[in-house]
């Protein structure tokens, strides 16, 4: 590299692209934008001819999730919509246990019923409103579901048996003084253990539905039907509709899994795509603020689109001549740095070409550092070559002074690179 590097002030100075040459990079970036979006199409088509329609299929998406390592994330990403489906349960358990306790105040009112079942059933119906509330009370469940993994579980066991045994204490307590009552809330028990309650694990869902079906079916043949005639036919067909009940939970937990995971891998593959997207546009503006200046960058850029909108436009004839436009702008009191590298062909033969990139790598970044500490706009470097001026493209008295100061830093970082 030659010490002397050398300032001199000019009137003025002429710089000038050639706007084809801009074209062919801007041109890149928005095809190459445009690439990625197709590529990630391509990737879409790609994966259902391969799979064959596994995509959709439950153990095929588990598999996925642990190949990428993605079941963490999607546990915390489930935990999220479970909550909303826990506030529904509890809102929905509200309603109808509200409308319960008015139809029974309401039906009792002027008939020759005994209170105690009343209220008996009453406090029962009391208490599954209060539990729920209770548990899932913000300031009681967050902290506890953050500190142990398996609060989920214990809250759905808890839910589950608040709600069971609230719903056969009534019909257990009526008969006992004669009165057959039917238990309400068999089929919310099991769509709640299925659909609402926040335990993730399938095979414990299963379990806990068939322990439910269990009870209720106890309940119904030794306290329900016990005194009528067509007892066994009357127990079957309530084991056939929970089984029923059963098997319609058991699938959609399993539907509801599959469109969950999908779902999840289809917003996970967007994010990733428009942050591809993102990460090559910035590159690509790098690489153009490396080779232009920024105030030139964007009357091209600008011009560019003006040019595209022509050519969409199919009211107006497409002139290609405008691809030889040139920039041109002068400016008065400025003053140009050039640098130039001594023996740089006996150089390139000695080091090894990724070598000599990495040395003109950080000789040029140092450079450019310097330049912008000392309010110098770099034009270009080409090859071992590197223009700098001063006083563009905001005017300064001081132009030549700092072209001096900079060279002076330069011949210091010289050094240091040597």
């Amino acid at each position: 590299m030659d010490d002397g590097t050398w300032s001199r002030t000019t009137g003025s100075v002429v710089l000038q692209v050639g706007a084809l040459e801009l074209l062919a990079r801007y041109s890149m970036n928005s095809s190459r934008a445009t690439s990625v979006l197709s590529s990630l199409h391509e990737f879409r088509t790609q994966e259902s001819e391969q799979t064959g329609g596994k995509q959709w299929n439950w153990k095929y998406l588990r598999d996925q999730f642990y190949q990428k390592d993605l079941e963490g994330l999607y546990r915390k990403y489930d935990e999220k919509l479970r909550e909303t489906l826990i506030y529904i349960y509890v809102s929905l358990l509200v309603i109808f246990s509200t409308v319960h306790i008015v139809l029974v105040i309401v039906y009792t009112y002027n008939q020759q019923i005994q209170w105690g079942s009343t209220c008996f059933s009453m406090g029962m119906y009391v208490l599954r409103i209060t539990v729920p509330a209770l548990s899932f009370c913000k300031c009681i469940y967050d902290p506890l579901k953050n500190r142990w993994y398996w609060m989920p579980i214990l809250v759905t066991f808890i839910l589950t048996a608040d709600l069971v045994m609230s719903d056969v204490a009534v019909a257990i307590f009526t008969s006992f003084e004669g009165m057959l009552l039917r238990p309400a809330y068999s089929t919310m028990a099991l769509l709640s253990v299925y659909i609402f309650l926040p335990m993730r694990n399938n095979f414990l869902a299963i379990i806990l539905g068939v322990v439910v079906s269990v009870v209720y079916t106890f309940v119904f043949a030794f306290f329900t039907y016990y005194e009528t005639p067509d007892v066994g036919l009357l127990v079957a067909c309530e084991i056939i509709y929970l089984i029923g009940v059963n098997l319609m939970g058991v699938y959609f937990r399993l539907m509801n899994e599959i469109v969950t995971r999908r779902s999840f891998l289809d917003r996970r593959a967007c994010v990733e795509s428009t942050l591809r997207l993102k990460f090559v546009k910035d590159q690509e503006e790098r690489l153009m603020l490396s080779i232009l200046p920024e105030h030139i960058v964007s009357r091209v850029r600008q011009d560019i689109r003006n040019m595209f909108m022509n050519i969409r436009s199919p009211s107006q004839s497409h002139n290609m001549r405008s691809f030889s436009q040139l920039y041109v702008e002068e400016h008065e009191n400025v003053s140009i740095l050039y640098a130039d590298v001594v023996n740089y062909t006996q150089i390139s033969t000695t080091l090894s070409p990724l070598r000599m990139v990495e040395l003109l790598n950080e000789l040029f970044g140092r450079f450019d550092e310097a330049s912008e500490e000392h309010d110098v706009l770099r034009i270009k470097f080409l090859g071992d070559c590197y223009y700098c001026v001063s006083g563009i493209p905001k005017p300064t008295q001081q132009h030549a002074k700092n072209c001096v100061d900079l060279g002076l830093e330069m011949i210091h970082i010289i050094k240091n690179v040597r």
